[in-house]
């Protein structure tokens, strides 16, 4: 469904953000992007909701080079996605439910239409009692589900995330991940998550994509995660526990295991407006 054919991305001020990616996801596939700053991890997706374009290469959705679409279908290609970003970019003098229906309201829907869809995702997100409140009176797991919310509320077929548990302590960061996880299993949606966040990324047994200075320099499959072949190394009691227990195999399955209690570092996300650098996450 989406296929990345030797795509070179080059900014003038900042050099190479992607060499050479050679790369594709199925239809209702989950997969996290992975990588220090800098790797290449905002550009890709950018490239894919065409925020940027490859300098060389071809981007595909469904068989479609983005690059070569007419600057009028881009806003189609963009109701077919939902975007979650760690800066939530909620307007502050509206209320969680307008926040919602403004990617319907754009799409030109009946108002019954608009109220009955922003209604399904808020309840999708826990959020059906506070429709009416603005974005200052939430949490910030509430805002972050809010966004989602606004991201699901077309029921697209591709939903990319950029760091979206970035801003949230680790109770709220896995069950933020945990509704990505469901709506891919649920909808069949393509879900995309850019996150250097580790123990999100030993708690889901989804597929890994790893980038470096906008390389792939790795590509591990859910099986492979679910063997422990990606495994960093662990103390001697988590390993002996690991070979006694072997973990489950399958798509989007929780490791049970405990983790440090970590998160990682806050950063900024720049804006999509300004060409001349990645942003780095």
């Amino acid at each position: 469904m989406i296929q990345f054919r030797d795509v070179t991305k080059v900014y003038r001020k900042t050099g190479t953000a992607l060499e050479a990616l050679d790369l594709s996801f199925d239809e209702g596939e989950f997969a996290f992007i992975t990588g220090p700053s800098g790797a290449g991890k905002t550009t890709l997706l950018k490239l894919l909701y065409a925020a940027e374009r490859p300098s060389s290469g071809e981007v595909l959705i469904e068989g479609r080079a983005i690059s070569r679409l007419h600057p009028r279908s881009v806003p189609w290609l963009r109701r077919n996605m939902g975007v979650v970003i760690q800066d939530f970019r909620l307007l502050p003098r509206r209320t969680v439910a307008e926040n919602v229906a403004l990617a319907l309201e754009v799409c030109g829907l009946k108002q019954a239409d608009i109220q009955q869809r922003v209604h399904a995702a808020l309840d999708r997100v826990g959020l059906r009692d506070m429709a009416n409140r603005l974005p200052t009176e939430l949490s910030g797991g509430e805002q972050q589900r809010t966004a989602i919310a606004r991201a699901i509320v077309n029921e697209p077929s591709i939903i990319l995330a950029d760091e979206p548990t970035g801003n949230l302590d680790q109770e709220l960061s896995f069950d933020i991940m945990g509704l990505l996880v469901d709506l891919c299993h649920e909808k069949r949606a393509t879900i995309l998550v850019a996150t250097h966040d580790r123990n999100q990324l030993d708690a889901w047994n989804v597929r890994e994509v790893q980038l470096a200075d906008g390389r792939l320099v790795g590509d591990v499959l859910a099986d492979e995660k679910a063997n422990g072949s990606n495994r960093r190394p662990t103390t001697e009691v988590e390993q002996a526990e690991a070979d006694e227990q072997p973990q489950a195999q399958g798509d989007c399955i929780a490791n049970q295991e405990e983790r440090p209690d970590s998160r990682p570092e806050d950063e900024d996300w720049q804006a999509q407006e300004d060409p001349g650098e990645e942003a780095s996450i």
